[in-house]
């Protein structure tokens, strides 16, 4: 599979996020920390569902996004004949 239908790994971690109803919380370059459901999303931004009102983040603004409920693997290895563990030089898709 070419890595245009695979999309991105932000794009499946992102879609997972979404598609479950997970909580998240949203941590920016400022400091402040957003926590919703991630509602929408494409390659600059992120629509999130912040105290029942839209919130509309820029991706370049966000440090990291964690997952605030278990609701299940958000990330599975694709690849079961490839190494789990990571080593310089290799993606996630092991490349």
């Amino acid at each position: 599979m070419t890595d245009q239908k695979r999309g991105s790994f932000q794009d499946y971690f992102l879609s997972q996020l979404r598609v479950k109803k997970n909580k998240v919380e949203i941590h920016c370059t400022n400091g402040a920390v957003f926590e919703g459901e991630i509602e929408w999303f494409d390659n600059f931004t992120i629509i999130l569902k912040y105290q029942g009102h839209q919130m509309m983040l820029y991706k370049h603004s966000i440090v990291a996004i964690n997952p605030r409920e278990n609701k299940g693997e958000i990330i599975k290895n694709q690849n079961t004949n490839k190494k789990k563990d990571y080593e310089p030089g290799n993606s996630y898709y092991g490349d």
